[in-house]
C-alpha cells in the first residue's frame, strides 16, 4: 500500500506547514537559517545570564566584575557580527542577481515515486 503525506496527516496539513516543506531548496535553507538563528539567540541569552551572576556573586571582586562585563562584550560583539554577515550575504545576493537559487526545486529521479 502506498501511502502519501497527504493520506496520513490531511492535505491542508502537509501543505501550509513551513517545517514540511522540504520540497524545495529555498524551504531547506529558511529551515536551517532559522534553526541556526535560534540556537544562536538561545545561546547568547545564556552568556549573558551566567555573566550577570558572576558578576552579582563577584562580591565587589574588580576581577570577576571585568570577566563578567567581558562576556557581555562579547555576546554583544558576536551579535554585530551576525548583523554584519548578513548585510554581506543580502548585499552579495543582490549584486549577483542571485535571489532565484534558493527557490529552485529539485526534481526526483525518473521511475522513483517519491511519497509526498
Amino acid at each position: 500500500m502506498d501511502q502519501t503525506g497527504c493520506s496520513l496527516l490531511g492535505c491542508n496539513i502537509v501543505t501550509n506547514s513551513p517545517f514540511l516543506d522540504f520540497s524545495n531548496v529555498g524551504g531547506i535553507i529558511r529551515i536551517g537559517i532559522a534553526s541556526i538563528f535560534a540556537i544562536i539567540i538561545i545561546y547568547g541569552i545564556i552568556m549573558v545570564v551566567r555573566a550577570t551572576i558572576r558578576i552579582i556573586r563577584s562580591e565587589g571582586d574588580p576581577t570577576k566584575v571585568q570577566e563578567g562585563f567581558g562576556i557581555i562584550r562579547g555576546v554583544i560583539l558576536g551579535i554585530v557580527i551576525i548583523f554584519v554577515g548578513l548585510i554581506g550575504m543580502i548585499i552579495v545576493i543582490a549584486f549577483f542577481n542571485a535571489g532565484s537559487i534558493v527557490n529552485i526545486t529539485p526534481q526526483p529521479p525518473a521511475g522513483l515515486n517519491v511519497p509526498l
